[in-house]
C-alpha cells in the first residue's frame, strides 16, 4: 500500500518524492512526534501549574484565572458551596490556544523558510541543482515539490498538535469556522513565505552557509517587530497594514486573553472606507488575498530566475562539450 502511495506521489511531482525519501525516516518521523507530543504535554502541565490552589486561596485573593471582581489588577477568587475555586477556564483554554497558534505559525514560517534556502544551498554546493533544472519536470514542479518536501517534518510534528489546538479552541469558546480561517492564513502565508525564501535562495546563493541564518533571521524578526510594535499601535495608522503580513494578528479572540488585553483590535479598521476589521472573516479574507497577491509576484520572480539560471547552465555546459 505503502509503495504503491509513493508511487502515485512520484507520478504526481517527482520532486516532491525525492525529499521525502530523504527525510522521512524511521528515526526520524519518531524524533518529530516524540517532540511535539512531548511539547504539548509540557505546554499542557505548565498552564496547569498556573492555576490557583484550593489549599492556599482564600477570598481576599486575586489570580488571573479566578472569576470575581477585578481586585489589585487581577480578578478576585471565589469559592463556591463545596469550597473550590471558581476557575476562568474559558480563559484558561483561550492562552493555551493562543499560545499554541503562536509557536506554530513560527515554527511553519521560520524554521521552514530556514529548511527552505538551506537545502537550496546543499543542493548548490553538491552541484545537484542544476540537474534538477535540466531534468523533465516542469520549473512549478519542482518548486511545489521543495515547497511540500523540504518542511515535511516541521508538518508532521504541527500536524498531531492539530486536536489539541482545535480542543482549546472550541473550549474557549471559539467557533470552528474561526479556527478554520485562522488556517487558511497561515497557509496562504506559507505560500507567500516559502515562495520567497526559495527566491532569496536562487539569489543569494553567494552568501554561502550565513544564507539561511540570515533568511529565517530576517522573517523571524520581521515576525518580532510587527506583533511587539503594531500591537498597541491605533489601526488608522498607516504603517497598519503590515499587520496583513503577519499571521498572529489573524488569532481569533486575540484581544480577550490574557496577555494581549490591551491590544488593538481591528474592529475599527477601514479599508478604503468598507469597515472591514468589523468582520473577522473578512480581515481574513483581505490578509489571504495579500499573501497570495504577493506569493503570486515572487513565484512569477523565482520562475524568471530559474529559467534564467537554467539557460546559463545550459551555455556552459555547451561551450564545455564542444
Amino acid at each position: 500500500m505503502i509503495k504503491n502511495l509513493l508511487n502515485k506521489i512520484g507520478d504526481w511531482n517527482p520532486q516532491f518524492l525525492r525529499e521525502i525519501k530523504g527525510r522521512l525516516q524511521k528515526r526520524n518521523i519518531i524524533l518529530a512526534i516524540t517532540v511535539s507530543l512531548v511539547g504539548q504535554f509540557l505546554l499542557f502541565m505548565s498552564f496547569q501549574t498556573m492555576l490557583p490552589d484550593d489549599s492556599s486561596a482564600s477570598f481576599t485573593s486575586s489570580h488571573t484565572y479566578c472569576t470575581g471582581k477585578i481586585l489589585y489588577g487581577m480578578p478576585e477568587c471565589l469559592q463556591d458551596e463545596f469550597g473550590n475555586l471558581a476557575i476562568n477556564w474559558q480563559l484558561l483554554w483561550l492562552n493555551l490556544f493562543t499560545l499554541l497558534s503562536l509557536i506554530g505559525y513560527y515554527c511553519l514560517l521560520v524554521a521552514g523558510t530556514y529548511l527552505l534556502i538551506s537545502n537550496l544551498a546543499t543542493e548548490e554546493r553538491r552541484d545537484t541543482l542544476n540537474f534538477i533544472r535540466l531534468s523533465p519536470q516542469s520549473p512549478q514542479t519542482i518548486l511545489v515539490g521543495k515547497m511540500l518536501g523540504v518542511p515535511i517534518l516541521v508538518y508532521i510534528t504541527l500536524a498531531i498538535a492539530i486536536p489539541l489546538h482545535i480542543w482549546s479552541g472550541l473550549a474557549a469558546d471559539i467557533p470552528l469556522g474561526l479556527i478554520f480561517c485562522f488556517y487558511a492564513g497561515i497557509f496562504a502565508a506559507c505560500l507567500f513565505y516559502y515562495s520567497a525564501a526559495l527566491l532569496f535562495g536562487l539569489v543569494g546563493s553567494w552568501l554561502g552557509g550565513f544564507q539561511a541564518w540570515l533568511g529565517s533571521g530576517v522573517v523571524l524578526g520581521f515576525l518580532i517587530l510587527t506583533k511587539e510594535w503594531l500591537s498597541y499601535t491605533p489601526v488608522d495608522y498607516p504603517l497598519v497594514l503590515l499587520r496583513f503580513f503577519n499571521p498572529y494578528f489573524l488569532i481569533p479572540h486575540l484581544s480577550l486573553n490574557s496577555v494581549s488585553k490591551s491590544i488593538y483590535s481591528w474592529e475599527t479598521f477601514d479599508w478604503f472606507t468598507l469597515p472591514i476589521g468589523a468582520s473577522f472573516i473578512a480581515t481574513a479574507g483581505l490578509t489571504i488575498l495579500n499573501f497570495q497577491s504577493l506569493h503570486r509576484l515572487s513565484l512569477y520572480i523565482l520562475l524568471e530566475v530559474h529559467y534564467l539560471q537554467s539557460q546559463s547552465f545550459l551555455c556552459l555546459s555547451l561551450k564545455e562539450l564542444y
